[in-house]
């Protein structure tokens, strides 16, 4: 029995044993299996963590080359996210003022205030960052030009000559510059220790020249904005003491005396086509002294007649068919419009007849027009296409003769804003050597004394009778141009057909 007892007990130990040793081995197992899923869990959150970063940074690099194209990190997956970081402050060096880097670092602070972001231990990158994320400095305008500055485009319409490119076109006139600065050379004696008033100054140009000649005072005076730029251009080039550029038509400007001299590149298209010849006037009446100058003071107005078809067909005549349509509608608009373009005297059929002559000195205001005869004597056969305009313009107190041209036979040495005007005719007419041919020219303001608005008028015979020009044949041309500073309506245009071409009679 003893033995008995003592074999059940040694079983019973035996099954505890193993009892205990199975339940270790299954929390053994357990926590093998638990930390098996902690650590893949890590893994799984670290991996999508790393894919947000490449799609993050991949998005930055794809930016276009200008704003992203100078973004750099570094493509290891592993780094923090110090390098969103790096490349905002990267970005931020590339643009620091534009509409893009602007967003970038608003994103930037909003992901720093969230912790997404921690704080930048690189010295560079927090300058980077402070700098692109400063107020834009405040932009310095001269005193002179607060003014234009503040012009938007509708106030350059109604003063075209104070935007900046319509001066440069006009300094890049090289010829008419030419022509002022030889003149002043040639007859210093007329400006030495005299006073000087330069009308239509612009930005200075004419002003300065008659100062650097030896002038006492001078007076430059426009009605535009451009002598804002003047009164700049003055005080950079130190002769303040001797300019004084004032703003205001001649009519409204009162000047401390009378001067000596009066300079003005006052001729326009046409020689009378939005020129400024009625201010030369007003200014002669109210301030040249008796014995005074105008530079230049002659000024005479010739017209041709030219054959030009190739020019006619390149402008006007190819609307009769555009991609097989006829368009001549547009065609009658094309043939209303004055042309102000640069001619060579290959084509010309004519010889030059001189309609109109000015002295600045003499002239009154209502005799500023042009309704007379006229007559062409051909040197050439062919057939006339249209009718050529072009002026001179003289200084008759000039020592030496000093012309500025605009012939058509004339190589001219410079460009210039000024051209030969050209009135296209309906249809071409023959024109021989053995026939005279008379007619009749207007050319004058639609409203009196505003040469922004103007008429043309000609009327074209063939002369019946070689030796009296008084006797007409048939009306070869009866049209009508418009000069304006618009675009012509359709009644303006109606207006400006050839009367010839419909039946029109006297």
């Amino acid at each position: 029995s003893t033995l008995l007892i003592a074999i059940g007990l040694s079983v019973c130990l035996a099954c505890g044993t193993i009892f205990v040793t199975i339940i270790a081995l299954r929390r053994s197992s357990s926590t093998t299996n638990t930390s098996s899923i902690a650590t893949s869990s890590a893994s799984t959150t670290q991996q999508s963590a790393r894919r947000i970063r490449h799609k993050r940074r991949s998005s930055q690099r794809r930016l276009p080359i200008g704003i992203g194209g100078l973004v750099t990190g570094n493509n290891d997956d592993n780094d923090d996210d110090n390098n969103d970081e790096a490349i905002i402050s990267t970005a931020a060096l590339a643009l620091p003022l534009t509409t893009t880097s602007t967003i970038l670092f608003k994103q930037y602070k909003n992901r720093k205030q969230n912790g997404e972001i921690q704080e930048a231990t690189n010295t560079a990158t927090k300058i980077a960052v402070d700098f692109a994320l400063q107020t834009p400095p405040a932009r310095k305008v001269p005193k002179e030009l607060e003014l234009v500055d503040r012009m938007t485009s509708a106030d350059f319409r109604n003063d075209h000559a104070a935007h900046l490119e319509n001066m440069r076109k006009v300094q890049n006139d090289r010829y008419n510059i030419y022509f002022f600065e030889k003149a002043m050379e040639i007859n210093q004696h007329l400006f030495k220790d005299r006073v000087i008033l330069v009308l239509r100054c612009g930005p200075g140009t004419l002003a300065l020249m008659a100062a650097r000649i030896g002038a006492k005072r001078v007076y430059a005076v426009d009605h535009s904005n451009a002598t804002r730029y003047a009164e700049l251009v003055v005080k950079e080039n130190h002769y303040e003491n001797k300019i004084k550029v004032l703003n205001g038509y001649i009519s409204q400007v009162q000047l401390p005396e009378k001067v000596d001299g009066i300079v003005s590149s006052w001729m326009g298209q046409c020689l009378l086509y939005e020129s400024s010849v009625l201010e030369v006037v007003e200014a002669r009446d109210r301030w040249l002294k008796p014995n005074g100058f105008i530079l230049p003071d002659l000024a005479s107005l010739y017209m041709l007649g030219s054959q030009e078809q190739k020019l006619k067909e390149s402008l006007c005549n190819w609307w009769l068919s555009v991609s097989g349509f006829n368009m001549n509608a547009l065609r009658q608009y094309s043939l209303a419009e004055p042309r102000f373009l640069r001619m060579q005297g290959e084509k010309i059929l004519t010889m030059a007849h001189r309609v109109m002559s000015m002295d600045l000195l003499k002239i009154n205001k209502d005799e500023i027009a042009i309704d007379r005869q006229i007559k062409l004597k051909v040197k050439k056969e062919g057939f006339l296409e249209c009718f050529l305009f072009y002026f001179d313009a003289e200084f008759s107190r000039s020592h030496s003769p000093i012309k500025l041209s605009y012939n058509p036979y004339l190589k001219l040495p410079f460009k210039s804003i000024w051209h030969q005007t050209v009135l296209f005719i309906e249809r071409p007419l023959a024109i021989r050597l053995d026939k005279k041919y008379v007619g009749h020219l207007v050319f004058r303001p639609l409203k009196r004394l505003n040469f922004k608005q103007m008429e043309l008028h000609i009327s074209f015979f063939e002369s019946a009778d070689n030796h009296a020009e008084d006797i007409y044949n048939e009306r070869l041309v009866c049209k009508r141009w418009l000069m304006t500073d618009c675009f012509q309506t359709y009644a303006q245009v109606a207006s400006c057909q050839d009367y010839r071409a419909l039946k029109c009679q006297n």
